[in-house]
């Protein structure tokens, strides 16, 4: 498979039905087929699956593995089989993983580098790499929608749980476990930078319960991200009272808002870049189940020309210049946060500059297009496997 940027003339296969919320799942898969069309792959012809080399990405899960064609499971396949968690590792189908990872052609993406090193601990043989997002072409502004001035000056977007969401999945737990839960969210809280992973195993070897099963430790860990995100995420909505807010969600984000903090709605993945090209400031926190890794919020708030403010994590600071090309606050520091947001709010020099080598950046390295090599690489290594 040719690779470096030349055309690629592989037959590629990826689903185009999801249900996620916003569609955000339907979107990405869209745009990464767009994106292998552009190179000069065939993307989902009508040919005999398995006749050729080729390649089938899905996002997140199949809603079976009975789905797949038998030629990509039978020993040999010529198809490489990639699946995109956009997610945590304990957000994975441990069932559905039993049997693609016991497929010689599967291989697993991770745009995170959070929990990785639990994978090799449930499924020993399963190979997997680590693959950032990517947005497509469109989400970009042009030149001169970045100097123009926009209609708001701070844009959020995000889902937070009410809190009556939050006691149902408290209740389903084992009723000896809601106690654990509670610990972990409160260290998580006051430490921002602590993983859940290492929060996990603080509690339950302190109450000498194996930390090491799988299921408990996903069913704790969905219950202490959402408890956690909540918090955190509301505190930070708050904190910019007196600037004029634009937040973008679910319902239950109502309860925050009032006086400069307006209340948009939701809305769809697909129109995120229209909303965010309209704000002078992006506030563009990370995913609350990682603690190292940026999401595409990031790299839409860049490519809108949003002069942008995110946490402070490895990853940011790994592809970005800080200060440059992005400002960062303390992880879970509201305060530090609003600091940040008036410092580009109060110099339209530094917002404008921020955002033009924000959006810059992004072209130049955080396209799906950039991500088609690895794609193509991993994918040939997964047939000749």
């Amino acid at each position: 498979w040719s690779m470096s940027g030349v055309k690629m003339a592989f037959p590629v296969y990826i689903p185009m039905r999801y249900e996620s919320r916003y569609s955000l799942l339907g979107a990405m898969a869209r745009q990464l087929a767009e994106a292998f069309a552009r190179r000069g792959c065939a993307v989902n012809p009508r040919n005999t699956v398995g006749e050729e080399d080729s390649l089938l990405v899905y996002f997140n899960f199949l809603p079976s593995t009975e789905e797949l064609h038998p030629a990509v499971k039978r020993a040999g396949s010529r198809v490489a089989v990639v699946q995109f968690l956009v997610d945590h590792p304990l957000a994975l189908n441990d069932q559905q993983m039993d049997e693609m990872a016991r497929l010689a052609n599967f291989r697993l993406f991770l745009p995170c580098m959070d929990g990785a090193h639990l994978l090799r601990l449930r499924w020993p043989g399963l190979i997997h790499a680590h693959c950032p997002h990517g947005v497509p072409p469109e989400s970009l502004v042009d030149a001169a929608g970045i100097g123009a001035d926009r209609e708001m000056d701070l844009v959020v977007t995000g889902s937070i749980h009410t809190q009556a969401e939050l006691s149902a999945m408290r209740e389903r737990m084992p009723a000896p476990m809601r106690g654990r839960a509670d610990e972990i969210v409160g260290l998580l809280v006051e430490h921002p930078q602590m993983a859940f992973e290492q929060a996990l195993d603080v509690v339950l070897c302190g109450a000498n319960v194996p930390p090491g099963q799988w299921r408990l430790a996903a069913m704790l860990w969905r219950y202490a991200t959402a408890a956690v995100n909540r918090s955190r995420r509301m505190a930070m909505v708050r904190a910019m009272q007196g600037v004029r807010t634009a937040v973008y969600g679910p319902e239950s984000w109502r309860e925050c808002c009032g006086g400069t903090i307006e209340y948009q709605g939701e809305v769809g993945y697909a129109e995120l870049p229209g909303v965010l090209a309209r704000a002078k400031v992006g506030l563009a926190w990370g995913p609350t189940q990682f603690t190292h890794t940026f999401s595409e919020r990031l790299l839409l708030s860049m490519g809108a020309g949003c002069a942008s403010v995110a946490d402070d994590r490895l990853m940011v600071r790994r592809e970005f210049a800080v200060g440059e090309e992005l400002l960062v606050h303390a992880p879970g520091d509201a305060g530090d946060a609003r600091a940040q947001v008036e410092r580009l709010l109060g110099d339209a020099g530094l917002r404008v500059e921020m955002a033009q080598r924000g959006r810059d950046a992004v072209a130049r390295g955080h396209l799906w297009e950039h991500r088609l090599d690895l794609f193509a690489a991993v994918g040939s290594a997964a047939i000749a496997a």
